[in-house]
């Protein structure tokens, strides 16, 4: 809801993003508990999907933001001495794997 009125505007990449960090959940505890410390191999997999999710909250939170400043510093008058900045294109990964 809070999205919406924020005028987010790639919900469905945020919402299937908080359906991924809602599956995460019990791993996010997992990973503190001493038997999951103990399985190297399981806490390497637990850690690369709990840092993709935030990587994925990061990125659209990111993008969101340029959007919304874009606009406003493209009509925004361009000193001589100013370096040129060049747009960066966005790279927009819907996987999570």
């Amino acid at each position: 809801h809070e999205a919406r009125t924020a005028r987010f505007t790639r919900l469905s990449e945020l919402e299937r993003a908080i359906g991924h960090a809602r599956r995460l959940e019990r791993t996010r505890d997992d990973v503190f508990s001493d038997a999951f410390s103990n399985d190297p191999a399981a806490m390497r997999r637990a850690v690369i999907a709990l840092e993709r999710v935030d990587v994925l909250f990061v990125g659209l939170c990111v993008e969101s933001v340029i959007a919304r400043h874009a606009p406003a510093s493209a009509s925004a008058p361009v000193s001589p001495a100013a370096p040129a900045v060049v747009p960066q294109p966005i790279y927009r990964s819907t996987a999570l794997c």
